[in-house]
């Protein structure tokens, strides 16, 4: 597949995430994200540093990780977030692939990496990452981790994030044919590495060296050693990387000064843990006391003096012994009574006849040939502690060509002597170096101990404790018997406490004991014996042409394939696991476009890789190369392997898989539990429980107006998917009554039959029709109100509204009026002032008509005034001119 088929498909997963089972995810938490600081560090794809995100292929992971990976990022959130909730984002638009090209590999190493690093090509990086990663520390590794991965494919830093935030990752990758995806939670704080424990310093001539307790947290790069001449400090680092071993010698110390050391883990983004426990070590002056060694090594016939390394930079003109003895005196001679050993000062020697002398006619051709260059070399990086075979043969011989070692042959067997080494320039009590006592006897050389191995196929890998000077190499012993006897199997010494014995017969027993041999020619005892056998390593070969056939009749599957070529095969293992091939996609179309049934496959395919890994259903080895599959699930799709086993437990690769396909002739389970209410948002919620078969695809959602069903039409235009519990039905009618079934769908479109209906009413969002032939009649301060009644059967009340002028702002008046009461008095009101007036309608759910059309009132002064007072009449005088007239009065 193409990248950028890989890259659509793979984006399409983050965008699957939602579109696919979002409503059940929320509700029923069916998938978290795995919170990445609750994992076993080796189970880790996030690491944060506080500003920065690490994405890390885990080790295990890396052989499925081949064809890169593409990353998706939510986030920051304060708190925790359901995972249906989430929108993730492309973090990046391409994939995370491995830098092949050296210009390439060069800028993500930058400018001051490790040299060594900077040499190293493509496939060597590889190499050194594959081995440190499974179990054989490299240096160049441990110091450019980072910059490894990122060249190898194995990493994506995210440095856009917010210190103390939690953030969501996807990422997204090809198993072979088939996509992989899975979520991941971190929280952004710096975690702390373990501290390294146990701390010890043993104190020797001018070094101190150093050892504590491995940290074994996967993403410890090594360790960073501090030291300071004050326990209050300032502590300063020694080492330029981390150091991978957990041990160091510190070299170059003043004798006698008092220094504090501590230790730190470090990891492969730089952080380090708290320091350990401070530990204090004062070298000494004089050699006594040094890894079980010192200045003066005796044996029967001489006594050896081994100049350390320290103090032969410290003594470049070179130095003189003196002897006094044998002694058998109480008091220790005095410094007269000693006398001088070397006619010279002990210094290198440079003359090449002088050299081959020294290494003997019997040194090999190789070893004569060096020049005081190589010699030195060589020297310089034993004296180092990397184990030189050369050196360990010739060491007596090195050490004299250096000017470190002088030989004192003239001694008498069991006396006691005493030696003084002065400086060949010093004055004074400065020129001493050393003043001791050694009885001319042979020092008992230390015994092995530890002795442990790795069985291989012809071989076996031994490993012991190193011993210190005066030892300089092994010998391997080896038996058929735990009684023996022991034969030497190494011809020349053995430089370093390891060794591999090859050329073995499988399956036979080995005993092998373990000597250490010192520069004076003296051997130990041999060690505890250690019983090895090499073992069958090689796998058979796999199975061929594994086939597979259903039959319907018994409901079983009979796979058959061709036996593995390998001649001590015992039998077979048959692996199935439960497969939905990701439908195939046209590398031209556009993603976006695919259907949701197409849409919804692949994601059901990316959710079962996820938790589905091959099952072993054979209870016991097949002996034939047929089995029977018994266990297999109506409609389920199986991927069947098959692997050999040899007679040493040796397990085949896996063969060819084959895909067998059960038919589906039985449909679903009818869906049970269906029920509904309706909401506020004009609709019925209709939910149900889902059906528990692994095939279901998704559901019909069907309804009719009448509860026999006659005439049904679908809810939903398109299957609800599988996942899906609820749907909201948003296109009713108000207060109309529906009657609800539903049927479960499988992948091959079998269906079941239809649910026990449920009648549903849909919520009342219809309002009233308008209220009409509202009248008025005006009375003696009160206007009084009529209106027919609505034809609506769920009316509930009237609401009057009243104004100044009927373009005014009509405002309710009073409360509602009953449904069943058709008029309504507005009192006191003011004769002769105009009133207008509208009406509404208001159901049983809350619904209100539009308002009718304003009409006018107007109180009238109906009642009669009051009469007046009784009148007076009054004539007019006699005679006057208006005696003929009467004047009426009154109040």
């Amino acid at each position: 597949m193409n990248t950028r088929i890989l890259i659509a498909a793979i984006l399409l997963v983050c965008a699957l995430s939602l579109a696919a089972g979002r409503q059940a995810r929320a509700q029923q938490d069916v998938y978290k994200p795995t919170d990445q600081a609750a994992l076993d560090p080796a189970l880790r794809w996030l690491f944060s540093s506080g500003d920065a995100v690490y994405i890390l292929v885990p080790a295990f992971q890396e052989q499925n990780v081949t064809n890169g990976f593409i990353v998706a990022k939510a986030g920051p959130f304060d708190s925790d977030v359901p995972y249906g909730d989430i929108e993730f984002k492309p973090l990046i638009e391409e994939l995370v692939m491995p830098s092949t090209d050296t210009v390439r590999i060069k800028e993500i190493l930058g400018d001051g990496a490790d040299p060594a690093a900077l040499e190293m090509s493509f496939d060597e990086i590889k190499s050194a990452w594959t081995a440190h990663r499974t179990g054989t520390p490299s240096p160049v590794v441990a110091a450019n981790f980072d910059a490894f991965a990122r060249i190898l494919g194995m990493m994506h830093i995210d440095r856009d994030v917010v210190p103390g935030k939690i953030y969501y990752y996807q990422l997204a990758w090809f198993k072979g044919e088939q996509i992989e995806f899975d979520a991941f939670r971190i929280k952004t704080v710096p975690e702390k590495n373990a501290t390294p424990e146990d701390l010890v310093g043993l104190a020797g001539l001018a070094k101190v060296r150093l050892s504590w307790k491995p940290v074994t947290d996967y993403h410890t790069a090594g360790c960073n050693v501090y030291r300071a001449d004050s326990v209050d400090g300032p502590f300063i680092k020694i080492n330029p990387f981390p150091l991978l071993e957990t041990e160091i010698t510190v070299r170059d110390l003043a004798p006698g000064k008092p220094v504090f050391f501590r230790v730190a883990s470090v990891d492969f983004m730089g952080r380090e843990s708290e320091p350990s426990q401070t530990i204090e070590a004062a070298p000494t002056q004089y050699m006594a006391e040094w890894e079980g060694g010192g200045i003066g090594f005796p044996s029967d016939n001489a006594v050896f003096f081994l100049l350390p390394d320290y103090l032969a930079k410290q003594y470049p003109d070179g130095f003189t012994v003196h002897r006094a003895g044998p002694w058998d005196g109480m008091a220790p001679p005095a410094r007269e009574d000693y006398e001088l050993l070397t006619a010279k000062p002990v210094t290198p020697i440079t003359d090449a006849a002088a050299i081959k002398a020294l290494f003997g006619a019997d040194a090999a051709t190789e070893t004569l040939a060096m020049d005081l260059d190589k010699i030195k070399g060589f020297w310089d990086k034993y004296q180092l502690g990397t184990p030189i075979e050369v050196v360990s043969q010739e060491f007596t011989a090195f050490a004299q060509i250096m000017g470190a070692m002088f030989v004192d042959r003239d001694i008498q067997k069991g006396a006691t002597y005493y030696y003084r080494l002065e400086s060949a320039s010093a004055q004074g009590e400065n020129r001493d170096i050393a003043a001791f006592d050694i009885k001319a006897v042979s020092g008992s050389v230390p015994v092995p101990s530890e002795l442990s191995g790795v069985e291989g196929e012809t071989t076996v890998m031994l490993k012991w404790k190193s011993l210190p000077l005066p030892v300089v190499g092994y010998g391997v012993h080896r038996s058929l018997s735990p009684e023996g006897p022991f034969e030497k199997v190494n011809k020349d010494i053995v430089p370093k406490a390891a060794y591999t014995d090859r050329g073995l017969t499988t399956g036979t027993p080995y005993y092998y004991r373990i000597t250490a041999l010192d520069f004076m020619g003296g051997e130990s005892a041999q060690g505890e014996p250690v019983m090895l056998t090499p073992r069958d390593m090689t796998p058979p070969d796999p199975a061929l042409g594994v086939n597979g056939v259903f039959a319907s009749e018994t409901m079983t599957v009979t796979l058959t394939w061709e036996p593995s070529t390998s001649t001590d095969t015992v039998g077979y293992t048959v692996l199935r696991k439960e497969y939905i091939p990701i439908p195939l996609v046209d590398e031209n179309a556009d993603i976006n476009e695919l259907s949701p049934r197409v849409r919804q496959a692949i994601q059901e395919a990316l959710e079962r890789e996820i938790v589905n890994i091959p099952v072993t259903i054979t209870t016991e080895l097949a002996q034939d190369t047929t089995f029977v599959d018994t266990n297999v699930e109506n409609g389920m799709n199986y991927l069947y392997f098959v692997k050999a086993v040899d007679m040493a437990g040796n397990i085949s690769a896996t063969s060819v898989q084959t895909l067998i396909r059960i038919p589906d002739t039985i449909p679903p389970a009818t869906p049970v539990g269906l029920r509904g209410q309706p909401t506020d948002n004009r609709s019925i919620l209709i939910e149900w429980d889902p059906n528990t078969e692994k095939d279901i695809f998704g559901y019909y959602l069907l309804r009719s107006r009448t509860p026999d069903l006659a005439i049904q039409e679908l809810v939903s235009p398109e299957v609800i998917l599988a996942g899906t519990q609820s749907y909201e039905d948003t296109h009713v009618d108000s207060a109309a009554t529906y009657y609800y079934v539903i049927k479960a769908v499988d992948w091959v479109s079998n269906e079941s039959a239809l649910s026990q209906p449920v009648a549903l009413v849909a919520p009342n969002y219809e309002p009233p029709s308008i209220p009409v032939a509202l009248f008025s009649l005006g009375g003696d301060g009160v206007i009084n109100l009529s209106w027919a009644p609505n034809q609506e059967m769920d009316i509930a009340a009237y609401r009057i509204y009243t104004a100044d002028n009927a373009s005014g702002t009509f405002d309710k008046l009073g409360e509602d009026v009953a449904s069943e009461t058709l008029t309504f008095a507005h009192a006191p009101v003011e004769s002769g002032v105009a009133h207008w007036y509208k009406i509404s309608a208001v159901d049983t759910a809350g619904n209100e008509s539009a308002q009718s059309a304003p009409v006018e009132g107007m109180a009238v002064d109906r009642e009669p005034p009051a009469p007046p007072a009784t009148p007076v009449c009054a004539f007019g005088a006699p005679g006057s001119s208006d005696e003929k007239s009467v004047t009426v009065t009154w109040t």
